[in-house]
Parts: structure tokens; C-alpha cells; sequence
């Protein structure tokens, strides 16, 4: 294979040629040159630079990709636009939401990408897409829609500009209970953000003649301000004033627009000193700062981008207690400080401070309650007043959104300390506790199934709840009232019915858990993620039959708690031995089930029952007519009805049908396509119903083994029920596994 073409031609120089290849690129097809394009480069289209190239795949199929929407020439040239500073000011009156400042930017950023209702504990909860649904699908928070709203309702305030909005937001909760990745979420989020027409922002640029660099004694022709600043900042304050008037006449934004009453940060304000100095001198003091203006300032589009630190920075305690200033402000560029005064901002490094990284974007500060008194309020007055103070250089305004948290322990003693007191109010604390909500912590853990099913694991149903519910049952405190054992909280947590047991007890239920600070300690899903997920991919019995069941991870779980792989110490060690049993005996309950039902018939069967039931109990509520499958009317069948409500202990059949149907009514008017899983009463029913007429025939409780059965017709009706199972998941093995489980729980009267 040949490649030399590829790196010795003139694949990436400058050529005579380019301007052919250049029209081919510039649309990413043939076609009219973009103005906007660069002319001089050699197309990758150019054939002469790919002369004796042979490839394993189709050259014209990966090139094909450069002349779809995919590869998006324009939208690629839009990122990198300079506009004139004149031409700047006119694309701002015309367009407000250019000088939104980077909270404002924020708040849109996470508003614009919707939002759903969500029923927990039987109220109607905000999500936001925006953290459900991030870029990263790795990143989804769930179960946390409390906390997040919080988060989004601080971010609103401190885009309208309030005094609330400019609390330092601090996220509080244990390690992996997801407050690092908020953060991470919004700086991700942003740096996809900039990248769009609706994220569209603009920072200064200089441009200099050969000349006037020299004349001026600036060593760059471009410069770009190292800290993100409002092209604007250059106007007059009255002009920004007048500026600002008509921007906010002009827009339709939910906030006011409040453009920065500050100057420009010191290199910059040097360079245009400068700048004005020398038009005065060579061109008059009449339109001198116009000239300025016109032949050197350009708006150059802005880009977040945590790779190039550009709108995105991040510090942690050093040492427990403080913060190395170099790192939060920048420093002296040592080969410049040689030949400068003290304090020339041209000789002064803003681009290495993290805070001057992070203006027009995000600055995060990690475990910053481990931080002294005297190095956490510099940090409260950036998050006020927005500026930081340099070494030996005047104070700079940032415009960036700080997100700092903490874990639980730092904020604990924080808390007892009354030197903290007066502190705490420019502080907007907001608690991330674990997960209590099984399906929740279910979700984090099934984004290892494609890792899984690569490795060509099968992973049976209940397997990732069972995993999930032992990690919820650490984080549980126990109720008041004895009723509510640790199973049925976790249940009632993640929204299982109980029909003993009222919405207003459930409530009642969470909000002396709130009180009690449950799901601030516990198990982090870290623990598992790290210590059990890989286990199972490495585990001999599951490399063998390619297989892993609920079973299977509860015993993985075990040795690593005797073997010490899982980090836990005293009671709760002691207590995650406990939650193993409480886990295995809702494992079996669900495994049961799931057997009971593949025993009693093909699914599509048990539905079609449903069905019929419900057919009925339309008709009786209706008084109408019901017709079977040969087209005859008659009436609704009460043999039908009332030998399924008799196994539902239903009393008073009238009433129970009319809620049934209303329910019915409901669930159709929301599209919920009707399933033997949306009534879990009816089908235990019908379950019991089926098996109660397959035991005229065979004696379903015997097919719970593995062993061989005394005839074929009970040897092929339990493959058929192994065949029900695989329609549920489980493969060959866990099949089997469930039927011998359930057999041995049927011998022991479980």
C-alpha cells in the first residue's frame, strides 16, 4: 500500500492549483467557489494528490461522505467567521440574544431542549431533556428531578439578574451520586451549544499591519483577548448605555439585557491605548477611535471548548485547604518578564489562570468545602461581582457561571463550624442524594448491556433490578412504622402499587426520609459499576455458558464482599450481607412469577384472555352487547367476569368494573396500548385461572425441574414453557435455572 502521495505531494500546502480543488470543497460538491472559503488549498477531491493511492475500501465512497450534509463546509466556515467591529454592532441591533451574557446562554441552552412530565409518587414532576437526554447518553441523570429542577429554577434567577441567581451554586452529596457530571453535562452541553446558530457569541480580535505592530511594539499581527471578552466593551460607556436601550426595545427575550459597564482586560485596553495613540499621531485626534475601530477590531465567533480551555476551567484544592493562585489567575510568561516592567499586561500569562479560561463558559470548582474561610470567599465575590484580581495587574471582569460541589463530609463540617455562619447565605446549597427509586439506578446500570451482549452474555430479566435494589436498600433508613420493612419502601420508592397502603402514606413515608437525610450515605453506584459489572464478563461459570442471571449476580456480589474488593466496614457491611437476602427474596418472587405465567400459556395467549375480560366488563359497564369470534351477539359473560374477580377477592363486582373501565378509558385516551402489565391483579388472575385448568391435566408444579419427567407429553409442554421464557429473555440457561429455583421454592412452601 502506498501512501507517500498522501504526505509528500502538496496534500496540505499551498499550491498554484488549489483554487479548482477549492471550489470543489467549498460547497462540498462541484459547484460555485464560497466567498467565504479560503482560496490556496489543495482539494482533497484533487486526484494529482491521491496518484497511485490503493485502498482497502472505496476512496469515492469515504470521499462521497464530504459531499453530503454530513460534512457541513459551510456550517464548519460559520464557526470560524470574523466580522468587521462596525459590521458587529449593526448584526447586534438586529439580533439582541448576541449579547446574552453566559448564564442567560445557559438557562436557553437547557430550556430549548424541552422537557417532560414525570409522575413520582404520584405527582407530576418537571424533567428536563436537557440532563435526561444529554449528548453523552452515558451522562443521563435519573431519579434526580428535584435536585435538577432546583438547579434550572437558580439558573433562571441568575439570568433574570437577581439577587438569588448570584449565590455560589454548591452541589452536595456522596461520590458517584452524580455531581460532577451536572457539571460536566453543562459544559459539554455548551460547547455544542456555541456551535449552533441559536449559541452564536463573539469575543475581541485584533488585526494588525506588519507596520503598525511594529510602530507599537506589539510582537503578534492577530491577537485574540485571552480572556473572553464582549466585543461591545470597546464602545464608550454612554454609547453601551444607548446600545443597551434599544437592544432590550428589540428583543423578545424573557430577561433584560445588561451589557458590561466594565473596560476591557489589560492586554487588550494596553493594545487599544496604543492603538488610539498612534491614529492621533499619524491621522488626527477627529475619527480617531472610529479608525480604531474600523481598521483593527474585529468580533471573531467564540467557541467553548474544554480541549483548547476556551470557555471551560476547573480547580481543585491543592492541599486540602487552599487553591494555587497561579492556576486560578495566571502568571508572568517568564521569557517576557525579562524584558518588561513589573506588571505589563503584555508580559502577564491570563490564558494558564483557570478563571480567565473559563470566562464566556463554565468554571467548576471540585471538593471546594475542603477550601479555608479566607480561600473560599474570593471565591463567593467572582460569583457576585464577576471579576478576578491578578497578581500585580488591575481587576478583570469574567463573564462565566460558576458550579462548584462538594462531598458530604466537607459540607458536614463546614456546617458545625460558626465562623461559617454569615457564609452560608451567599450559598445556594443543593443536595444530590442517591438513587431511591430502583428503575432509576436500573438505568445506569443496564448502558453496560451492549458491553455485555457483545461479549455474547445474555443477561436474564430481574437481573440488573436485583443489583439495583441491593444498592437502594443501603441507602434506605428504616420508617417509623414497622409496616414499611425495607422491601416494601424500596417498592413503594420506585412507584410499585400496594393497595394497602395510600399516596398520602407514601408521601408521608418520603418526607420523613427527607428529613432523616436519606440517600446522602449508602452505597455509589461506583461500587458496583467497578467492582460487579466487570466481574461478570471475567466470572468462569459466565464465560462458560455465556450467561448471567439474578442469581448469578448476587453470589458475585457476595464473594466481593468477602473478599474485600467491595471497600465496607462494620454495620454496613454487615447490613449489605442482609440486603443480599432481601434482594434474592424479591428476585424469587419475580422469577415466580415470571415461571407461573410461562406455565399457564404462551403470552399471546394470557393477552387474548385479557382481552376478553375486559371486552366483557366494557359491555357490562356499557350495557351492551358482546360479539365472540363467529360474529354472534349476546350478553356480557359473568361465568367470564366473575371467575376472574373471585380470584382478585373483588367483593363488589359493580364497582370494581366501573373503575376498571374508567381506567380503561383513560389509559386508550393516552395511547397506552393495553398489556397483561398494566393490570398486574388481573393477570396473577388469569395466571391462576390457567393453572388451575392445566392441572386437570398435568401436574404443573412438577415441570419446576430440571430433571427428566416421567412422560413425553409433560417433557414437551415444559420445553414449551422454557420457550416462554426465552420470549421474555432468558436464554437456555436461566431458563432452566428459573424452573429449578421455582421448583425448590415450591418444595419448600415459599
Amino acid at each position: 500500500m502506498r501512501i507517500a502521495n498522501l504526505t509528500s505531494g502538496n496534500m496540505l500546502q499551498r499550491t498554484n492549483r488549489g483554487e479548482q480543488g477549492t471550489k470543489k470543497v467549498a460547497q462540498g460538491k462541484l459547484g460555485t467557489q464560497s466567498p467565504s472559503m479560503p482560496t490556496g488549498y489543495m482539494s482533497l477531491y484533487d486526484n494529482a494528490g491521491l496518484a497511485g493511492v490503493r485502498f482497502g475500501v472505496s476512496l469515492k465512497g469515504v470521499l462521497s461522505k464530504f459531499t453530503n450534509a454530513e460534512f457541513d463546509i459551510a456550517g464548519t466556515m460559520a464557526l470560524e467567521r470574523e466580522v468587521p467591529m462596525l459590521d458587529y454592532l449593526n448584526e447586534v441591533v438586529d439580533k439582541p440574544a448576541l449579547q446574552r451574557n453566559t448564564k442567560q446562554r445557559i438557562y436557553d441552552m437547557i430550556t430549548a431542549r424541552g422537557t417532560d412530565d414525570k409522575k413520582v409518587l404520584g405527582r407530576e414532576v418537571k424533567t428536563y431533556k436537557f440532563f435526561t437526554e444529554p449528548d453523552n447518553p452515558d451522562d443521563a441523570l435519573l431519579g434526580m428531578e428535584e435536585q435538577l429542577h432546583t438547579v434550572v429554577e437558580h439558573l433562571q434567577q441568575a439570568a433574570l439578574g437577581t439577587d438569588a441567581g448570584k449565590k455560589l451554586l454548591i452541589l452536595v452529596g456522596g461520590p458517584g451520586s452524580g455531581k460532577s457530571t451536572v457539571a460536566r453535562i453543562i459544559v459539554r452541553g455548551l460547547e455544542n451549544y456555541s456551535r449552533t446558530a441559536d449559541g452564536e457569541r463573539y469575543t475581541l480580535k485584533w488585526k494588525l499591519p506588519k507596520d503598525v505592530a511594529r510602530a507599537i511594539g506589539f510582537d503578534k499581527q492577530e491577537f485574540v483577548e485571552e480572556v473572553y471578552t464582549d466585543p461591545v466593551k470597546l464602545l464608550p460607556l454612554e454609547m453601551r448605555k444607548d446600545l443597551e436601550k434599544t437592544l432590550n426595545r428589540n428583543s423578545k427575550l424573557p430577561y433584560p439585557i445588561k451589557l458590561s459597564k466594565e473596560g476591557l482586560p489589560p492586554a487588550s485596553q494596553k493594545l487599544y491605548d496604543k492603538l488610539l495613540a498612534y491614529e492621533i499621531q499619524n491621522g488626527g485626534q477627529d475619527g480617531a477611535f472610529e479608525r480604531v475601530l474600523q481598521k483593527y477590531a474585529m468580533a471573531k465567533r467564540f467557541k467553548v471548548s474544554s480541549v483548547h480551555r476556551t470557555g471551560s476551567g476547573s480547580l481543585a484544592a491543592v492541599d486540602g485547604k487552599s487553591l494555587d493562585v497561579t492556576h486560578m489567575s495566571g502568571g508572568s510568561k517568564m521569557i517576557k518578564a525579562a524584558t518588561s516592567s513589573e506588571g505589563d499586561p503584555w508580559a502577564y500569562d491570563f490564558a494558564s489562570g483557570e478563571l480567565f479560561a473559563a470566562s464566556g463558559g463554565v468554571m467548576e470548582f471540585i471538593e471546594i468545602l475542603k477550601l479555608d474561610k479566607e480561600h473560599l470567599l474570593p471565591i463567593l465575590t467572582l460569583n457576585e461581582e464577576g471579576k478576578v484580581k491578578p497578581s500585580k495587574q488591575p481587576q478583570v471582569e469574567v463573564d462565566e457561571f460558576v458550579i462548584a460541589h462538594t462531598n458530604l463530609p466537607e459540607y458536614e463540617a463546614k456546617a458545625a463550624d460558626p465562623e461559617m455562619a454569615a457564609t452560608w447565605d451567599r450559598m445556594k446549597i443543593v443536595r444530590f442524594p442517591y438513587n431511591t427509586a430502583i428503575s432509576s439506578e436500573q438505568a445506569i446500570y443496564e448502558r453496560s448491556l451492549p458491553l455485555l451482549h457483545q461479549q455474547g452474555i445474555n443477561v436474564a430479566p430481574h437481573t440488573m433490578r436485583t443489583a439495583s435494589l441491593w444498592v437502594i436498600l443501603s441507602r434506605l433508613l428504616p420508617a417509623k412504622d414497622r409496616k414499611f420493612d425495607p422491601l416494601t419502601k424500596a417498592r413503594l420508592y420506585n412507584g410499585e402499587p400496594n393497595k394497602d397502603i395510600g399516596m398520602a402514606e407514601i408521601r408521608a413515608l418520603k418526607k420523613e426520609g427527607v428529613k432523616g437525610r436519606e440517600g446522602m450515605e449508602g452505597i455509589s453506584p461506583r461500587k458496583l459499576k467497578d467492582n460487579v459489572i466487570p466481574a461478570i464478563m471475567t466470572h468462569p461459570d459466565v464465560q462458560k455458558t455465556k450467561s448471567i442471571d439474578g442469581y448469578g449476580v448476587l453470589t458475585i456480589i457476595r464473594d466481593k464482599l468477602d473478599s474485600g474488593e467491595i471497600e465496607l466496614e462494620g454495620e454496613v457491611k454487615d447490613k449489605a450481607y442482609q440486603n443480599l437476602e432481601i434482594a434474592l427474596k424479591d428476585l424469587d418472587e419475580h422469577v415466580k412469577e415470571d415461571v407461573t405465567e410461562a406455565i399457564a400459556g404462551d403470552r399471546d395467549n394470557l393477552n387474548a384472555i385479557l382481552d376478553e375480560y375486559l371486552r366483557n366488563v366494557e359491555a357490562f359497564v356499557d350495557k351492551k352487547d358482546v360479539s365472540d369470534w363467529r360474529g354472534i351477539s349476546s350478553g356480557p359473560s359473568e361465568q367470564l367476569m366473575q371467575s376472574i374477580e373471585k380470584k382478585m377477592g373483588v367483593s363488589d363486582n359493580r364497582t370494581h368494573r366501573q373503575k376498571l373501565n374508567a381506567i380503561l378509558g383513560s389509559y386508550r385516551r393516552d395511547g397506552k396500548p393495553i398489556d397483561l402489565d398494566l393490570f398486574p391483579d388481573i393477570k396473577k388472575a388469569i395466571v391462576q385461572h390457567e393453572l388451575e385448568q392445566l392441572e386437570r391435566n398435568i401436574p404443573w408444579k412438577a415441570l419446576c425441574t430440571t430433571e427428566p419427567l416421567s412422560t413425553k407429553k409433560q417433557e414437551d409442554y415444559r420445553q414449551g414453557v422454557i420457550g416462554n421464557l426465552k420470549k421474555k429473555g432468558y436464554d437456555e440457561e436461566s431458563a432452566r435455572h428459573a424452573l429449578a429455583r421455582v421448583g425448590s421454592l415450591f418444595n419448600t412452601n415459599k
